[in-house]
């Protein structure tokens, strides 16, 4: 029987029994090549998947068999796709250090209430944020937090042993987490990355994917057997937490194959929703405004787009490759460089040619197009906003709460490394860190906690809740007593803070500087674009929110003085210019009455003296003609 007991194996046996999975990992891996590569079909059908179904070993599951393996993607799809060239796609090399990194982009976030914590990670080593290794996060610890909504393989199989910690790492027992194909190409309403992000959570990796596509049920709890390991496979103390699947046999037709409900390249927009959708606390749902581009009847693929290298263009401009062509100017105004003479014209999926009567060059060659027409129209101070993968959005089980860690703020403008302005999401780092030789390492909560004992202590039977100034006081002196890691910092509001005769000191730091990501949806539509109708006070007045609105830097703790910048801090722009040059636009309207009074004036002048003078040159003309 599946849970029946077993007696606990010798320890070298363990050894020998892991080395040799090991073994047959790299070897498999190495020589992992599709028995049947599928060339490029250039209909535009999707072709329909019948097919049989195997598991990690190869083996053709069997619906009825009570001890089946779980379905192997990695394999399944691996018999005609060629899976090492799709592992090296946009959305699997964040662990490939030969890989550009390319525009800064939405990070990872790692809160915790307790400790005051919220940390930009990200492995790709944007500026501003940390890759996991940095601040002592293994690949199997990144993958454990953050897998939930992770496409799979990356850190949780091709990087899995690159960044990782053999005394606390637990794939012996979780198994890699394979690229979950469906998870992004299925278009059954069946398919569910609830059930891929519960199985994540419970440690249940290599049943993940099948209880995600609706194919079977995955049963256990891995993350509750600290012993357990798949080698040996059941658990005498707990066989009830032992991983198992049972498969929905009505799916399984002649031979057991499978129809697959494929959507081939034409992803569902909900397939991209469940890690890519974002949510502003001040609103709810049903006020939400859809994407101008989706109203109209696009999808995420329709730009987004890629081929069986799985490198997705993220189309904006700059990036090299397949995305010349499917940027905002691209589609509305033509590229040069791009790869079709349709897509050198421009005009890409109906996109008009926008006029931009009025609009001085200069604002085109200064500002990204999204700076006036994307994302939340500036107000007085940035909104707050919510995103599936900062703060699990999608993830049932997991109360909402619109106040909930991390703060993630939008829009700010920020100068891009281009020189251009951009709009952008917001979050202020806070941590406890240390520092040495004037850079900060951050912290992770458990090692906080276990460092500063009781400081940080949340009361019995209650949620953990931020911790007073007086808090990060005492947890700072509680890890000043061992500094041979560096000096003992916090960095929060802004700024970074020391302990200092008892009390807390403040001062400015790189590692405080918020990071940033540029947005570009929602899209608005022209009328509610910056300026649009004429409207130049939209930006240039002396308190408009594009340069004069204030962004407080909001982090779990509220330390000091509050700190407030305006947003011409992020712009790069002069503050005293722009106030003065706002002024102007107050009394233009006046100057262009004043100007059209002054013309009627002048065209008076010339008739009252320019027609008489006309009649005296006829005469003169007459006359001579007479002669």
């Amino acid at each position: 029987m599946k849970n029946k007991a077993k007696p606990a194996a010798p320890r070298w046996m363990i050894f020998v029994a892991a080395a040799a999975v090991a073994l047959t990992c790299l070897t498999g891996k190495a020589f992992a090549k599709p028995e049947k590569q599928v060339a490029p079909d250039p209909s535009r059908t999707t072709p329909v998947h019948n097919i049989p179904l195997f598991d990690a070993d190869g083996e053709q599951i069997d619906p009825a068999d009570k001890e089946a393996a779980p379905l192997s993607q990695k394999v399944t799809c691996g018999k005609c796709h060629d899976y090492e060239i799709i592992e090296r796609g946009w959305h699997f090399n964040t662990g490939d250090a030969n890989v550009p990194p390319g525009r800064p982009g939405q990070p990872w976030v790692l809160a915790d209430p307790a400790t005051g914590t919220q940390i930009p990670i990200s492995p790709r080593g944007w500026k501003g944020s940390y890759k996991p290794a940095q601040i002592g996060m293994s690949s199997w610890v990144f993958v454990d937090k953050f897998g939930r909504q992770l496409p799979g393989g990356d850190y949780g199989e091709r990087f899995a042993d690159a960044f990782g910690d053999i005394e606390t790492d637990r794939w012996s027992a979780t198994d890699y987490l394979s690229i979950n194909c469906l998870g992004c190409h299925s278009s059954d309403f069946r398919q569910n990355q609830d059930e891929w992000a519960k199985n994540v959570e419970r440690g249940n990796y290599r049943e993940a994917a099948t209880a995600a596509s609706g194919l079977g049920h995955a049963l256990g709890y891995v993350n509750k057997l600290p012993d357990f390991d798949r080698m040996l496979g059941d658990d005498a103390d707990n066989p009830q937490f032992v991983p198992s699947v049972i498969y929905d046999k009505t799916r399984f037709g002649h031979k057991d194959a499978v129809f697959v409900d494929m959507a081939g390249a034409k992803l569902p927009n909900d397939r991209c929703y469940y890690c890519h959708s974002g949510h502003r606390t001040d609103q709810q749902e049903f006020e939400a405004q859809e994407d101008v581009h989706m109203a109209r009847g696009l999808s995420c693929v329709s730009c987004h787009r890629n081929g069986i290298d799985h490198q997705i263009s993220r189309n904006y401009e700059g990036e090299t490759g397949k995305a010349a062509g499917y940027s905002c100017r691209s589609c509305h105004l033509g590229e040069s460089d791009a790869m079709t003479a349709e897509l050198r014209q421009g005009g890409f999926g109906a996109a008009p040619r926008p006029a931009h009567e009025g609009i001085p060059q200069l604002h085109l060659d200064k500002m990204t197009c999204t700076a006036c027409h994307s994302g939340p129209v500036p107000t007085a101070e940035p909104k707050r906003v919510q995103t599936a993968r900062i703060h699990a959005l999608g993830v049932h089980g997991i109360p909402y709460d619109p106040n909930m860690l991390p703060v993630v703020l939008e829009p700010v403008f920020v100068k891009q490394a281009d020189g251009r302005i951009a709009p952008c999401r917001m979050v202020f780092p806070a941590f406890f860190g240390r520092i040495k030789d004037g850079k900060v390492t951050p912290m992770l909560p458990p090692a906080v906690l276990a460092a500063t004992g009781g400081a940080l202590a949340t009361a019995k039977g209650k949620a953990p809740t931020a911790p007073s100034a007086e808090k990060i006081a005492d947890a700072l002196k509680a890890l000043a007593e061992d500094n041979s890691l560096g000096e003992a910092v916090y960095v929060g509001g802004g700024k970074l803070w020391k302990r200092e005769g008892g009390k807390l000191a403040a001062s400015d730091d790189p590692a405080a500087e918020p990071y940033a990501w540029p947005i570009a949806h929602d899209v608005r539509p022209a009328s509610q674009s910056l300026g649009a109708d004429g409207a130049c006070t939209d930006c240039h007045s002396s308190n408009s929110a594009f340069l004069f609105g204030k962004v407080s830097p909001i982090t779990p703790v509220a330390l000091g003085e509050p700190v407030e910048f305006e947003m011409n801090h992020f712009t790069g722009q002069d503050a005293m210019y722009h106030k003065l040059f706002g002024l102007t636009f107050i009394f233009r309207p006046y100057l262009k009455s004043f100007g059209f009074v002054v013309s009627g004036i002048v065209l008076l002048i010339l008739l009252a003296y320019g027609l008489p003078g006309l009649a005296c040159m006829l005469k003169r003309f007459a006359g001579r003609a007479s002669q």
